[in-house]
């Protein structure tokens, strides 16, 4: 059994809420387009006010469009929007074939044989599904591991682990 439970921390967090947000904006951007060709051939078609569909569906990309780390996105989501202010508690179990995760406000389960990639981030983890399993929820941060070792969860997914390159500058930012 591996375990990994406590606190995230803010490099780690900062990088979660960051590519939570580029999945969620990418999803909004998915959805839109189909509706933005429609409104643009009815109103080619049939009468210029189906362009008005425009209005609504550039507020929704503009309002997805806000990120977490930004004032305005924290006034308009109020509670939730503090997410990137407050601390995350992360509890991630690796039992037999099983992987069970709990983050923020919801859990998880998986099955190991799902797991498309392993990324070494530096500090943590990045467990990669296959789809249509995927997950961002499943983020191991190494110094929160509390049953069993390093060396046994890269044993475990020793076929699988890619290890990120880093540049040298001051944020240890991947290439």
């Amino acid at each position: 059994m591996i375990e990994f439970k406590g606190r995230l921390s803010n490099k780690c967090k900062k990088y979660l809420i960051k590519s939570s947000w580029q999945l969620g904006f990418f999803v909004v951007i998915a959805v839109c387009i189909p509706f933005i060709i429609l409104s643009i051939v009815l109103s080619i078609m049939d009468d210029w006010v189906y362009l008005v569909m425009l209005l609504p569906i550039g507020l929704f990309i503009f309002f997805a469009s806000l990120k977490p780390e930004t004032r305005a996105y924290r006034e308009l989501y109020g509670k939730n929007g503090k997410i990137y202010d407050g601390e995350l508690t992360w509890h991630i179990t690796i039992e037999r074939d099983i992987m069970f995760a709990e983050g923020i406000q919801r859990s998880e389960t998986k099955n190991l044989s799902n797991v498309k990639k392993v990324v070494d981030m530096g500090e943590w983890y990045k467990i990669y599904f296959y789809f249509p399993y995927k997950s961002n929820l499943f983020i191991c941060q190494k110094d929160l591991l509390v049953k069993g070792t390093i060396e046994e969860f890269e044993e475990l997914f020793s076929d699988k682990i890619i290890r990120k390159k880093f540049n040298n500058n001051i944020n240890n930012e991947p290439l």
